[in-house]
């Protein structure tokens, strides 16, 4: 805050620390309702991507240490809809009741990575992430240069992909039953 506050006296406006962290927090209760109504519409939609990371936070509630690990999960609808939605939660774990309350409510398809939380969460269906995938096989390669075949597959792929990010869904859908399902096949032999 004492950055914005010397970039703000320069601009001609002086407050205080204090003065600030109460437009601050006043302004995060009033932020707070749009996030939940996000988080609600969200998890309307049929199909989400989910994932969560760890964070560091200095100042923790629940009496935990500066260095103590936290947890930022991310809920998302795709890029190509034309109406997206990410939402951010900070929840103090990893377990499967932080992931169920997350995701409470949601009916769709979940696409996760494999950490077992996700199979606790009650949606139609699960899928996975070929970027996991990928991570997975590239960490491989250290131990197993056999491994590099798959993932030279799983290059084309994400190549393929690319290109075709500015189609409609039915274009990519036609190109992926043509192009991407033998290469599909290809790296379920080699994988």
């Amino acid at each position: 805050m004492y950055r914005q506050l010397k970039d703000w006296r320069r601009l001609g406006w002086v407050s205080s620390e204090s003065t600030l962290f109460r437009l601050v927090i006043h302004g995060s209760k009033i932020v707070q309702l749009l996030t939940e109504l996000l988080h609600a519409e969200l998890l309307k939609a049929p199909y989400l991507q989910g994932d969560e990371t760890v964070v560091q936070v200095l100042r923790e509630p629940h009496n935990k240490k500066a260095t103590a690990e936290s947890r930022m999960w991310v809920l998302r609808t795709p890029q190509t809809l034309q109406r997206q939605g990410i939402y951010y939660a900070d929840k103090p774990d990893r377990t499967a009741r932080s992931g169920q309350e997350l995701y409470a409510e949601f009916v769709g398809v979940l696409r996760c990575d494999g950490y077992s939380v996700y199979a606790s969460v009650d949606c139609r269906d699960r899928v996975g992430c070929l970027a996991h995938v990928y991570r997975k096989f590239f960490e491989a390669t250290k131990r197993d240069h056999r491994a590099k075949r798959p993932l030279k597959i799983l290059d084309q792929m994400f190549h393929l992909e690319k290109q075709w990010q500015t189609l409609s869904s039915n274009e990519r859908k036609k190109l992926r039953k043509q192009r991407l399902a033998p290469l599909l096949k290809k790296f379920v032999v080699f994988g």
